[in-house]
């Protein structure tokens, strides 16, 4: 099998992982520090699809608001930029999440779910955590595009599947042997492809480290590492093989100031708040 270059991957991201050029400039626009709410809702009312959907996100019982929001302007003012990015990006990313990722052994919907679980868990652990500086929402967002690599790669690591079973047959974990055998892992080729959306650093380096939090100080990775372990331990995105030898770096914990015995806590949560954030995205 011929490993394929790297920048020729990235360079096939509008392929594998289409973004529509108005939510692109949502997202944008979202980010910048002179945005107003009436241009955003303009913006966001552009698309028909991206508006039904943002209303329905809004009016759901994942975010629990009081009264019925039927307006654009008034889903933006009720939930905020932030949240609003997380909406954004949630509707724009589902159906391609959606889709198998055969590559890895993933049946359609198992890497959507496992998005989910790791960006609502990643939002619950700041909660938890006694840590300074990481926003709430952009945690949800880095926890949703952690694994947008696999998108890119699936198709290489079919073709190295039974060399990569081999070496996780070892006690290697599933991106060990895809360094191992390819030369680097999803994480870096999602990292790589965040950078080609000009996303912000702090997205870049969570996805690069998710599974290697120890060689960065980004706090972010360490939150989407946690993360993805819990979504990992309830069974989310374990239908394939990545979740064989995965194991929960040390120190992890200690730097985000939780404690082992609030793990189950988490646990239970991330499980009930991924059904309600699923249900309401029906």
């Amino acid at each position: 099998m011929k490993v394929p270059d790297l920048q020729k991957l990235i360079d096939k991201i509008e392929e594998v992982v289409p973004l529509p050029s108005v939510a692109m400039r949502i997202i944008n626009y979202i980010d910048d520090p002179d945005a107003e709410i009436s241009q955003l809702a303009k913006l966001i009312s552009m698309d028909q699809a991206l508006t039904t959907e943002v209303l329905k996100l809004a009016n759901s019982a994942y975010y629990g608001f009081p009264r019925r929001v039927s307006t654009i302007s008034e889903a933006v003012v009720i939930l905020g930029f932030s949240t609003t990015r997380s909406v954004v990006w949630s509707v724009i990313l589902s159906s391609t999440l959606k889709k198998p990722v055969l590559g890895y052994a993933l049946p359609e919907g198992a890497l959507w779910r496992h998005s989910v679980a790791v960006a609502v868990g990643s939002k619950l652990i700041l909660q938890h955590a006694n840590v300074k500086g990481v926003n709430m929402e952009e945690a949800f967002v880095a926890g949703l595009i952690h694994d947008i690599g696999k998108l890119l790669l699936a198709t290489y690591v079919a073709g190295a599947y039974e060399e990569i079973v081999k070496v996780i047959a070892e006690g290697k974990t599933f991106d060990e042997a895809e360094r191992q055998v390819l030369g680097y892992d999803h994480a870096v080729v999602g990292a790589m492809a965040a950078e080609k959306w000009n996303l912000p650093d702090i997205y870049v380096d969570a996805i690069k480290y998710h599974h290697r939090p120890s060689e960065t100080d980004n706090l972010m990775a360490k939150v989407v590492h946690l993360a993805d372990y819990i979504a990992y331990s309830m069974g989310w995105g374990s239908e394939g093989l990545e979740g064989l030898n995965y194991t929960l770096e040390e120190n992890v914990l200690e730097e985000l100031g939780i404690a082992p015995e609030e793990i189950d806590v988490l646990f239970n949560e991330t499980l009930d708040q991924s059904e309600l954030f699923l249900s309401s995205l029906g």
